[in-house]
């Protein structure tokens, strides 16, 4: 397990998890999500392939709809 801060709480996940594994684990939709790891936007398309590391800052923006 790695601690990360993820939506301002202290956090621990398992090691080598990706973007997306994250996405999941909070049951969000990975095409209304935004993310920002250590102050930097995640392409979509790198959500896959970006690892989490120790100590790293999360933010997951969640878009819905509505009126």
């Amino acid at each position: 397990m790695i601690k990360v801060k993820c939506n301002g709480k202290d956090s621990e996940i398992k090691k080598n998890q990706s973007v997306m594994d994250i996405i999941k684990q909070y049951n969000l939709n990975p095409k209304t999500v935004v993310v920002e790891l250590n102050r930097n936007i995640i392409m979509y398309s790198d959500f896959e392939n970006t690892t989490i590391h120790e100590n790293d800052i999360i933010e997951l923006i969640n878009f819905v709809g509505g009126g």
